[in-house]
């Protein structure tokens, strides 16, 4: 397998694994998004992260699988 193919692979089993947690296991709600950051990036999670990921998260309360806000 390829690198760029297994990261891709690793990156959507961590997003599945926070995301199976509550609902639908393709969207992650603020909840999840938040432990996922918390857990898997904690040297990069900062409380500015936490503001840009909350003000786009107004828009809508579910990420999809892309960390998109859906409409």
């Amino acid at each position: 397998m390829a690198a760029v193919e297994s990261a891709v692979y690793n990156l959507l089993g961590v997003f599945h694994k926070y995301s199976a947690k509550e609902g639908d296991n393709l969207k992650l709600n603020k909840s999840e998004l938040s432990t996922m950051l918390v857990q898997e990036l904690p040297c990069c999670y900062t409380v500015s992260h936490l503001v840009i990921i909350s003000e786009n998260l107004n828009k809508s309360p579910i990420i999809d699988a892309t960390l998109n806000p859906l409409k």
